[in-house]
């Protein structure tokens, strides 16, 4: 059985279909309050779930909250849609067209792609409406559809199937795009050996994540965690991220110790089970806080080595973090600067590292290593132990 819908389009072009496949495509401009809400959706392989944040976050573009207004349209990969077949019809003394998309229920018409747009957009016509009639500055928000009509009916799972597999793209690779980790970039420059082991987005085959530094810079932001707690560094990296976006002028000139920062790490990762087992009756290889390679050696990048052994990161993390106490903030300045040098602050690890990593195996801070880099009361202690060592 067939049915046609018939709503007003700003614009309806046909495009070309180059490989010779039966069909016909079409592009078409539709206001959001003009979007017929009865298109069928029986195509689309997902339940649409317009509760999850990131259509929070498009919910708001649409009201223009935070962004260019009225660029919708530019933003929305759109909606598209499996039909029989579409007609155009021009209004005469009027820039729309009336565009008709006939449906065939028993060939699985409808939208194949873009089924959280549709239903977003469907939510909120009403209270579109009703703003702009009580504003002045109007929403005037356009959805792109595109149209394939006519195909052959055993297309219609391939079309689905190909449509529904994009990858989201991820916060890190928005941040990158918006020049978000410039200062971390010219930081690095000095140091081309170790920049040219970060990736800068999640798809990125370097070594190195730009997350990991942006979660070590977050351990070091005295700023804001001169007492405080950063163990958001070791269990939530969106955290750090988020952190690191909204507070440009404490990270931008901090992201200028970044390479120290790194070296420290790789240093107290890489020389773990050695500084333990400079102790009495130390066995670090029975330490599961320190972990045992079981093929290939672990890399340090910032230091250029390897070794078969490593501090976990949950243990990693709150250490690193202690060293805290030797930067500074100098407020008139807006600068960061160092109370000890790198070499100086290695040969304090070598010497209090052993007491450190006895306070980090403590049952009492986790029976788990996702435990213990959870628990703030770790952070804190490590953290009062380097400052109470090096009075």
């Amino acid at each position: 059985m067939k049915h046609t819908i018939k709503f007003k389009v700003k614009a309806l072009r046909k495009m070309p279909e180059f490989t010779g496949i039966p069909g016909e495509r079409y592009i078409a401009m539709v206001s959001v309050t003009q979007l017929p809400k009865d298109i069928p959706t029986a195509p689309n392989p997902r339940e649409p779930n317009i509760n999850r944040r990131i259509w929070k976050t498009v919910q708001r573009e649409l009201y223009n909250v935070g962004c260019t207004p009225n660029a919708f349209h530019l933003k929305n990969k759109g909606i598209t849609i499996i039909a029989d077949r579409v007609n155009n019809k021009l209004r005469k003394g009027s820039a729309d067209s009336i565009c008709e998309i006939v449906f065939d229920d028993d060939q699985d018409h409808g939208i194949v792609d873009g089924g959280h747009t549709f239903h977003l957009l469907c939510e909120n016509q009403e209270k579109i409406a009703k703003y702009n009639k009580m504003h002045t500055d109007k929403i005037n928000q356009y959805v792109k559809l595109e149209i394939l009509a006519g195909y052959d009916h055993s297309l219609i799972p391939e079309i689905a199937r190909g449509l529904n597999t994009g990858i989201q793209v991820k916060e890190t690779s928005l941040a990158d795009l918006s020049g978000k980790f410039e200062c971390i970039k010219e930081a690095l420059s000095v140091e081309p050996a170790i920049a040219a082991k970060v990736s800068y987005n999640e798809n990125g085959r370097n070594p190195i994540m730009v997350t990991d530094i942006v979660r070590m810079l977050y351990c070091f932001n005295v700023v804001h965690f001169r007492k405080g707690d950063p163990s958001a560094a070791y269990s939530r990296v969106s955290t750090c991220l988020k952190h690191f976006i909204a507070h440009p002028t404490i990270y931008e000139p901090l992201s200028e110790h970044a390479v120290v920062l790194g070296k420290l790490a790789n240093y107290i990762g890489a020389t773990a089970r050695q500084v333990w087992n400079s102790g009495q009756n130390a066995r670090g290889g029975a330490l599961t806080i320190i972990a045992t390679a079981k093929a290939n050696p672990f890399q340090f990048h910032f230091l250029g080595t390897d070794s078969p052994y490593k501090l976990e990161h949950a243990v990693l993390y709150p250490i690193l973090s202690a060293f805290r106490c030797f930067l500074q903030w100098d407020e008139d300045k807006k600068v960061f600067y160092w109370t000890k040098s790198y070499t100086e602050m290695c040969d304090i690890w070598d010497e209090y590292g052993r007491t450190m990593l006895t306070t980090a195996k403590d049952k009492n801070y986790g029976s788990t290593l996702n435990l213990k880099g959870k628990n703030p009361q770790l952070w804190k202690m490590l953290h009062l132990e380097m400052q109470l060592n090096n009075l």
